[in-house]
């Protein structure tokens, strides 16, 4: 048995069991608490993706791919970011961790754009679809959902935040189907939610796309609203 340095204490330290080799019971004991220490700091930061100073990009990557889904370029993104390529947030997309800089940074840039509403680019919007990007209004947390957290969002959603909501996606060019499907509805059923509450336009745009039609003898009480507005 190696006997420590006499100006190291046992155990104080990993000085004494890994320099001077000590393995007395003290030095050996302290040393495997300080091993389960660190593995278990280590499986920490590993599950909130903080491990080697870098974290988890899936919410810097959902913010992108939100913000494509609602019309705003890479270009656009870099630009609003500080002037970063559309190159390297096209690179973010591909990567499993990111700087936390990187993550505040693109933070602060969807929360200026989400500011701004819509983006100009139907071509982005349309490619983000066909992606599967999705909305980054689906999740209640965007950084650690495991997935859209529809169901329970939707069980909130009635009246007026039901309708801002059916806007909102209308407006960023969902059809009728694809409404119905994120919001997890039937577009019967938004027909008639519409149309109880006086919302004769949407209950038009939803006519089209129900099946079965529910009420067939309303087409003409919707009168222009289907005529102009009612395709899916």
């Amino acid at each position: 048995m190696t006997i420590c340095s006499p100006d190291h204490k046992h155990a104080a330290s990993s000085t004494c069991h890994k320099n001077h080799k000590c393995r007395c019971v003290p030095c050996v004991t302290a040393e495997r608490v300080r091993n389960t220490r660190v593995q278990k700091a280590r499986r920490r930061q590993k599950a909130y993706g903080q491990y080697n100073g870098l974290i988890s990009a899936v919410g810097t990557q959902r913010r992108i791919q939100g913000l494509q889904w609602l019309g705003w370029t890479l270009r656009e993104i870099g630009t609003e970011a500080g002037g970063v390529s559309d190159t390297n947030i096209a690179l973010i997309l591909k990567r499993d961790q990111v700087e936390p800089a990187t993550a505040e940074t693109i933070r602060r840039a969807f929360a200026v754009l989400i500011a701004r509403g819509q983006g100009g680019s139907n071509i982005t919007r349309i490619r983000a679809q066909r992606k599967g990007f999705v909305s980054p209004f689906v999740w209640e947390n965007i950084d650690t959902d495991s997935r859209p957290m529809k169901t329970k969002r939707n069980r909130v959603l009635r009246g007026a935040k039901l309708f801002a909501e059916i806007d909102h996606l209308r407006d960023g060019g969902e059809s009728a189907h694809q409404i119905a499907k994120t919001l997890d509805k039937t577009a019967a059923a938004l027909e008639r939610a519409s149309y109880n509450a006086g919302r004769k336009d949407l209950a038009a745009f939803f006519h089209q796309a129900a099946e079965p039609r529910q009420y067939p003898s309303r087409r003409a009480e919707y009168g222009s609203e289907h005529r102009e507005r009612g395709a899916a």
